[in-house]
């Protein structure tokens, strides 16, 4: 091999190298911050700022968001088996609840448990009433919505804070156009029958 080529491989090595160190370095560090915000969340500090990290940690260890989420189960909801290490979806999703809440005005993790202990007493009929809208439009009649907490929760703040959102901001969001349709139509229905 020419001196010329060697010596280029050898830098491009080296680069790699330090990238290589970089990434674990990171890694490393967003682990801290992670166990941080689990420690706080823990101690009950609720005045954490909503962000993809801390929305991650509180859906992945509120107990509330545990309960809703098993109410979403017996409205026939489906989720996931729980995976400690989320992926690329769970971050979109992280990412688009998150989104929701800084539309609706919502700062701190206080904030966005005050919104689901506010939903629980409705959460029941409501989410029922999104599978059974589900279930009578779709296609596949076999009872598989597929689910995550976020998107569960995405429903709820939909509904809790409807004045908030629109339907063209769901498509805009990349929802399905029968899917946003859909489920904007229980939100206003369900509106107009609890006014």
């Amino acid at each position: 091999m020419p001196q010329l080529l060697k010596r280029k491989l050898f830098r491009l090595s080296a680069l790699f190298e330090i990238a290589d160190d970089e990434f674990v370095s990171l890694r490393d560090e967003c682990s801290v911050v992670k166990r941080g915000i689990v420690e706080q969340l823990t101690s009950g500090n609720r005045q954490l700022s909503l962000d993809v990290v801390s929305l991650r940690q509180l859906l992945d260890t509120s107990a509330i968001v545990s309960e809703i989420c098993e109410i979403a189960v017996e409205a026939g909801f489906n989720f996931p088996p729980y995976d400690p290490e989320p992926d690329d979806e769970d971050y979109h999703q992280t990412s688009d609840l998150l989104n929701m809440c800084r539309i609706a005005g919502l700062q701190t993790i206080e904030e966005f448990d005050t919104v689901l202990i506010d939903a629980l007493p409705w959460s029941e009929e409501y989410l029922l009433a999104q599978f059974q809208a589900y279930m009578r439009l779709s296609a596949i009649q076999q009872g598989n919505w597929h689910v995550t907490a976020a998107f569960i929760c995405e429903l709820l703040f939909l509904q809790a804070r409807a004045g908030f959102f629109t339907l063209n901001q769901l498509l805009l969001r990349g929802y399905d156009d029968d899917i946003a349709t859909r489920i904007w139509d229980v939100v206003q229905s369900y509106r107009h029958a609890e006014t």
